[in-house]
């Protein structure tokens, strides 16, 4: 048998080329994703801190992005408040509507009294009495 002459002189300094090419595709290939995953968060979190806003004369209002815990204590008064409007300004013609956004802003214990107040017949002895007949004429 004859041996064949081939164009490359040693098959594992081929092997070492093709390794090395490889290695630096991959390396080159992570490097890349590295980089646009950190410029995407990098613009993500510019953009949050940046919201604008448009009027509606066209121009624009920059935003503040505060964190829920700032407001927490002036949306509970504002919720609290909501819910006092809602329960205690029911008459005979906003009853239901009154009675479900105040029950939709309470939780299972504004239900349950609600409940505890129709068995008694609180509701409907609140409605029929003089008093409650002559404010709402």
């Amino acid at each position: 048998m004859k041996n064949k002459i081939t164009p490359y002189k040693n098959i594992y300094s081929v092997l070492k080329i093709n390794r090395f090419i490889v290695l630096a595709v991959v390396v080159a290939c992570l490097l890349t994703s590295v980089f646009s995953i950190l410029t995407v968060y990098r613009f993500n979190h510019r953009m949050l801190n940046s919201t604008f806003a448009v009027n509606t004369d066209g121009s624009i209002i920059p935003l503040k992005l505060v964190s829920q815990k700032e407001n927490m204590e002036v949306e509970a008064l504002s919720h609290l408040d909501l819910f006092h409007n809602y329960f205690y300004g029911i008459d005979e013609s906003n009853y239901r509507k009154n009675l479900e956004k105040s029950l939709w802003l309470g939780d299972s214990t504004g239900i349950m009294f609600i409940v505890r107040k129709r068995r008694m017949g609180f509701i409907t002895d609140y409605f029929n009495t003089p008093w409650c007949r002559r404010c709402f004429q």
